[in-house]
């Protein structure tokens, strides 16, 4: 898996050596592995990682940690992720906020023939039905008697 170098995943902190830790992510019935995110990321430079490797926007993430998994909740942008329960290895849950995917788009279906009781297509049908040696019942719709 390769790194990535987005502006919010480079260290917060001074100088000195940074640890770099693993996530796994679900979603949507697969699991990801995020490999070299630093341990001082803020919540939301993971976010834009998630996004990035998913494909799910970030402002549409729900993000879930830990056993049993909780929430975490909107945060501040500087906030770490190990402040909110992430560590080495952790298993994050990933669901997908709002608009869901795009609707797709159906094919143009053609106009079909107004459907009525015309004349026409009733002899139609009761000379399909006579030649299969079957009666039609007919049923008068019209309010008047003729």
């Amino acid at each position: 898996m390769q790194r990535l170098d987005l502006p919010l995943l480079r260290p917060v902190s001074g100088v000195g050596v940074m640890a770099l830790i693993t996530l796994r992510v679900r979603h949507c019935g697969k699991a990801l592995t995020l490999e070299g995110v630093p341990e001082d990321c803020t919540v939301e430079g993971l976010r834009q990682l998630i996004a990035v490797e998913t494909g799910v926007p970030s402002e549409r993430q729900v993000l879930k940690v830990g056993t049993p998994p909780a929430l975490i909740k909107e945060v501040a942008p500087d906030t770490r992720i190990q402040e909110v329960g992430c560590c080495n290895r952790a298993m994050l849950i990933l669901e997908a906020r709002g608009g869901g995917e795009p609707e797709p788009e159906l094919p143009e279906l053609p106009e079909l023939p107004e459907l009525g009781g015309s004349d026409e297509g009733n002899a139609a049908k009761r000379r399909r039905l006579e030649a299969q040696g079957e009666e039609e019942v007919l049923i008068d719709d019209d309010d008047d008697d003729d």
